[in-house]
């Protein structure tokens, strides 16, 4: 993570928070099986389709 690294070269606190906060916020989405959206439909994540199914041609 880049602003691990930069608080390793810098010392400065609040970038060590952000990194951490980050971390966990990914950590959260992936756990919950949300992941990267996808432009197509804010449904359809790199992980797959989140949510109930609205129509049966999407997959």
């Amino acid at each position: 993570m880049l602003c691990g690294a930069a608080f390793a070269l810098t010392g400065a606190d609040w970038l060590m928070v952000a990194a951490l906060a980050w971390a966990f916020h990914i950590a959260v989405d992936r756990a919950l099986g949300y992941g990267l959206k996808e432009t197509d439909d804010f449904q359809h994540t790199h992980l797959g389709w989140i949510g109930r199914r609205r129509d049966s041609a999407r997959r």
